[in-house]
């Protein structure tokens, strides 16, 4: 008994009982994945009298098995199969192979009408159109179509769009008032031609939706980029038109590049041709023309709007609907997103849904795609509405060039010192006296700055280094060493602890090798190679004046005996402990680890780093061997979220998106890392320009979002006349 058909006595009986155990249930929320079914692909929703009916392709799965499988819910939250809306496939349609895709639906209520478009494979009859894709359409005088067997109420025996040259799949169906009747209705679908790039086309339906408007030939909305393997890279699918009712503007969405779940590693690359990757969501704004149709697109840029992150892999797919209060929502599918470095095949794409509005400036929002618990409410206000994942804050990045001496540097540390006064450490930086250029600047190894307010986009920021000689050229403020200054430092971290500033400074030497990986010898008795020196650890105890006049004092950091480790790295004061999180790789070329260590806050802030604990899983030992939290890491920061869970935030190695974990505690169970952030510069999508994207951290200190990021960048541009790699960004980041 399908409880949401209404059809005969007994299941309009059922559809009020089912109707009202919904209602009786009070509904807060959702969360990613919905819906009935482990394989839910391209999912077209029908909301009508109350109900949200859910089409979607072809699917084997027992749970939701048929040619156009529905669902339906009443609240978004409880759903229920309602079985095949497409149960008998029309004469025209390969029976073998039909693969049902992409379904579509359109309301004619003065004809009491319900029409469902889909594509699927021409049976082999001899004509030219044998074994292409086309579209049909079957129509029932309920909205869940053909479920129970009725016959179509139009003709089925043709495809209403067939090509012998072309494909044609994934149908939308736009519609726009009409003062005369119903609405005014769009076929939109995906024409694909050997050897060329996909398009999306449209063309008008007559009145009654049943075919298309004669003399018209389709126009072109939008063509996939290929050159310069950009992310649609020539393929397109399930294109989705909206109109912004505030604005009056169309928008065009659509899925790009390939959907397959089989790739042999997501970060190689791979000889060119479709990234299962880069698989998401983006538009394009649209205009009306002449006669009824629109113009051809204009897209938002060359890279998905919604893309994998956040736990679910190539979000893609999407319809769009109001609910009942005229918000909208966009349902759409998505994997879940595993292991990122050693998974070879990808589960199923699953039902999603997520918040769609539209800012002040035009631009879509959406909080897709999310997994973990979302309201149902709305707000009137976009930017409130649909809180972003994470997002540039350019109005922040300002922060960084407030002093035209200081042309970018390296990395961006940060440590409280109370008062809203912010210690940053950058590792080589580039300083040029003069306030011109970085082209003819002093290259340094380190800088500091003290920023005053605790939101950077309107704080004061104070830059720092030392100098040399009667001209005063910029040295490093933590100074090289050596007899030739071949030795010099970078921060790891750092912490006010008790009285006294602390920061662990990594050793760096000219020609050095890692002691892990000794090159192969040259001659009988070659000379050993230089190696980095060890860690080490300043403490500043006038840390309240100005940088001019600190005193750094250096410390020694011993290296355990048994682990043959040091406690240097990230650090934070919880209690009555100093906690770091050591990065280490355990064999040569092999990955970074991460440990964990503390010193007694006692110690430390009297310069003692002798008495180190490390954390072996379950306890703190003063030698023993350390966990490992996680895996492929570099530099990296730890802390404590408002609601007591710590983050931990890092940079993917490759392709340069920020990543983050969460866990109960500071000694783990870490979860596995999740994207959250893919910069505008990023090469992935192609169009990043050839800059490098990289140390992801966090700074607990800062207000303006639930958590402030910065990340660096580099690129072959850092020494040319366009300065901007190089500088930190920021990004704003509300952590699931």
């Amino acid at each position: 008994m399908h409880t949401l058909k209404g059809v005969s006595l007994d299941r309009w009986v059922a559809s009020v009982v089912f109707a009202a155990a919904m209602a009786s249930t009070p509904v807060l929320g959702y969360q990613n994945p919905i819906g009935v079914g482990s394989h839910v692909k391209d999912p077209s929703v029908l909301v009508t009298s109350g109900t949200y009916y859910v089409f979607s392709s072809y699917t084997a799965d027992a749970e939701v098995a048929g040619n156009v499988p529905l669902q339906g819910s009443t609240d978004l939250v409880n759903w229920e199969y309602l079985g095949d809306a497409l149960p008998d496939l029309p004469t025209w349609v390969d029976p073998g192979d039909a693969e049902v895709r992409g379904p579509a639906t359109l309301a004619r209520p003065s004809l009491g009408r319900y029409l469902l478009y889909f594509s699927a494979r021409h049976r082999d009859d001899g004509s030219p159109y044998s074994g292409r894709r086309c579209i049909g359409v079957v129509a029932a005088d309920d909205p869940t179509m053909l479920l129970d067997g009725s016959p179509s109420l139009i003709p089925t025996d043709q495809p209403i769009v067939c090509d012998s040259a072309a494909d044609a799949f994934d149908p939308f169906v736009f519609t726009a008032p009409n003062p005369n009747g119903d609405p005014y209705a769009w076929l939109i679908w995906v024409d694909r031609r050997d050897g060329q790039p996909d398009r999306i086309v449209h063309t008008l339906l007559i009145a009654d939706g049943s075919g298309l408007l004669p003399g018209l030939q389709p126009l072109t909305l939008l063509t996939a980029e290929t050159f310069f393997d950009f992310w649609e890279h020539g393929q397109l699918a399930n294109p989705a038109m909206v109109k912004d009712p505030a604005s009056g503007t169309y928008y065009l969405f659509y899925s790009g590049n390939d959907d397959v779940y089989t790739v042999d590693h997501p970060f190689v690359d791979y000889p060119p041709g479709p990234k299962p990757a880069l698989y998401g969501t983006n538009w394009a704004t649209c205009t009306p023309s002449y006669y009824g149709v629109f113009s051809p697109c204009e897209r938002n840029e060359r890279r998905p709007w919604v893309r994998t992150q956040n736990g679910a892999w190539r979000p893609g797919d999407a319809d769009f609907f109001r609910d009942g209060n005229g918000s909208l929502w966009m349902m759409y599918d998505a994997s879940p997103l595993l292991d990122l470095y050693f998974v070879f095949r990808w589960p199923p794409p699953t039902l999603r849904l997520d918040k769609v509005c539209f800012s002040a400036d035009g631009k879509p929002r959406t909080t897709a795609p999310t997994t973990n618990s979302q309201s149902l409410s709305r707000s009137a206000n976009c930017e409130q509405d649909v809180q972003l994942l994470a997002e540039p804050w350019p109005e922040a990045d300002q922060l960084f060039h407030q002093d035209p001496r200081w042309r970018g540097g390296d990395g961006a540390w940060s440590i409280d010192l109370g008062g809203e006064r912010i210690l940053w450490i950058f590792g080589d930086s580039f300083i040029d006296p003069r306030g011109v250029s970085r082209i003819g600047s002093q290259f340094v190894r380190n800088s500091i700055a003290i920023q005053q307010g605790a939101d950077p986009s309107t704080a004061q920021m104070t830059f720092s280094w030392k100098t040399t000689g009667s001209e005063q050229t910029p040295t490093a403020y933590f100074p090289n060493s050596g007899s030739n200054q071949e030795v010099w430092y970078w921060a790891s971290g750092g912490a006010v602890v008790g009285n006294t500033l602390v920061i662990f400074q990594e050793g760096n030497r000219v020609g050095a090798v890692d002691p892990n990986c000794p090159p192969p010898p040259t001659s009988p008795t070659p000379t050993p190679a230089p190696t980095p020196p060890p860690p080490q650890a300043v403490t500043i105890p006038n840390y309240q004046s100005a940088p001019i006049s600190w005193t750094q004092n250096w410390h020694n950091i011993p290296k355990s005996p048994v682990n043959q480790l040091y406690c240097s790295g990230h650090a934070f004061v919880s209690g009555s402990y100093v906690y770091v999180y050591v990065p280490r790789q355990l064999t040569c070329g092999g990955p970074l680890v991460v440990s964990l260590c503390r010193y007694p806050v006692n110690e430390v802030s009297h310069g003692n780093f002798s008495h180190p604990r490390w954390w072996t899983g379950q306890a703190y030992v003063q030698d023993g061997a350390p966990a490992v939290l996680w895996n492929n890491t570099a530099q990296l920061t730890v802390h404590q979220l408002p609601d007591s869970r710590y983050l931990a935030v890092m940079g993917a190695p490759y392709p340069g998106f920020g990543q983050f974990a969460t866990a109960p505690t500071r000694e783990g169970p870490f979860s596995s890392f999740q994207w959250f952030y893919d910069p505008p510069e990023t090469t992935w999508y192609g169009d990043g320009g050839g800059v490098v994207t990289y140390i992801y951290q966090a700074h607990p200190e800062l207000t303006g979002a639930p958590a402030v990021v910065t990340y660096s960048t580099h690129g072959s541009s850092v020494f040319q006349y366009d300065e901007s790699p190089y500088y930190p960004k920021f990004v704003r980041f509300s952590p699931p």
